[in-house]
């Protein structure tokens, strides 16, 4: 007697030895004739979830495969076109008739007159060469315009400063020297404030203007 046994394990018996188990019948050994020719399932056509989902996914691969194929050949393709684009630009014989525009072939062929322009260059490029440079004077070299000296770098603010006292004229009479007179306009107030002080600013170093009087071997004409 097992002593590990519970007593309603040992008491209450199984009536059976072994657990029933639901078998199928066996199957008949011949279920048709024989017959060599007979196709298997087709994976496409298989109504199981693991064949469909293998099936999409190597159709998948196929077609990735194929369209990086696709891709690498464009690419070649297009690298083909530009070379060969360059070529025919870089021609010396022909440049002329490939750069020909649509208009200017439409015309040519109706008999009419086309003006031919000049290609245009850089100045590096030009047969002629570059032109002789100007000659500039430098911040350094210059010095301030007398007619439009500064005193200062800035000018002080002042807040409403009062205008000098002039005995020196006087109104007509007292009602117009009393009258309130209207204040200064938008336009005074700052476009011309702000160019006043944009010209005097650059008039600070400025190149001085030449001499109006022609004076014997003066370069400065």
């Amino acid at each position: 007697m097992n002593s590990f046994l519970t007593t309603n394990k040992s008491e209450y018996k199984w009536p059976f030895d072994k657990p029933i188990i639901m078998r199928p019948a066996q199957p008949p050994i011949k279920t048709k004739s024989v017959n060599f020719f007979l196709t298997g399932p087709v994976e496409s056509i298989c109504s199981c979830g693991e064949h469909i989902y293998d099936s999409y996914m190597k159709r998948y691969e196929k077609l990735a495969e194929k369209e990086k194929i696709l891709h690498d050949e464009l690419k070649e393709v297009n690298v083909q076109m530009v070379t060969l684009s360059n070529e025919m630009i870089d021609n010396s014989c022909n440049t002329d008739d490939v750069l020909q525009t649509t208009y200017q072939i439409d015309y040519i062929k109706r008999g009419l007159n086309v003006p031919q322009y000049i290609k245009l260059m850089p100045a590096v490029d030009s047969p002629v060469g570059v032109p002789v440079k100007s000659q500039s004077i430098g911040i350094g070299n210059g010095y301030r315009d007398p007619t439009s000296f500064r005193y200062s770098a800035f000018n002080r603010p002042t807040i409403n400063p009062g205008s000098p006292v002039s005995f020196a004229t006087t109104p007509a009479n007292l009602d117009s020297f009393y009258t309130a007179r209207t204040g200064r306009s938008e336009y005074q107030d700052t476009v011309s404030k702000m160019g006043l002080s944009i010209i005097k600013s650059r008039q600070q170093y400025t190149e001085p203007l030449p001499s109006s009087r022609r004076r014997h071997d003066d370069p400065c004409l």
